[in-house]
């Protein structure tokens, strides 16, 4: 019974996991539910945006977050964007950490205005020499009080 046990808690934390990931290839204009706890749902969508002078087109990845319960919640995690040569804000840097309140039963987002820019990551800038390739968005260090 304890085996069983073991074997069940080990699938339910790689579930839990998978829900803070989402590859480039599941990346799209809509949004994507990334991660869900205590009410809270956190979506991520993919979208290039014209900015200043620039010839092409950044692509940006927007968040999205979803308050589900009554009352306010305030909500932090790190925005991690892994490339095949290297994982941007996967170790703790500044610039890649959200915190956002979000009221109860309502919720917020960035888009191509960048009205809440806090919530938003560049993925690509096709204006400049890159040989890194965009693999997954990971949100690490959620927490939600």
């Amino acid at each position: 019974m304890n085996r069983i046990l073991l074997v069940f808690a080990f699938f339910a934390s790689l579930s839990v996991f998978a829900q803070s990931e989402l590859s480039a290839a599941g990346l799209n204009q809509d949004w994507s539910l990334i991660n869900q706890e205590e009410g809270v749902n956190i979506y991520v969508r993919k979208e290039s945006c014209k900015v200043g002078p620039l010839e092409k087109p950044l692509v940006y990845v927007f968040y999205k977050i979803e308050n589900t319960n009554s009352e306010a919640k305030n909500v932090y995690f790190q925005a991690g964007l892994k490339y095949d040569q290297e994982c941007i804000g996967c170790n703790g840097e500044e610039e890649s950490r959200k915190a956002v309140n979000v009221l109860g039963n309502s919720s917020i987002e960035c888009d191509n205005t960048f009205a809440k820019g806090e919530l938003s990551s560049l993925i690509i800038n096709p204006n400049y020499p890159d040989s890194r390739v965009f693999e997954s968005v990971i949100l690490l260090d959620i927490k939600i009080d």
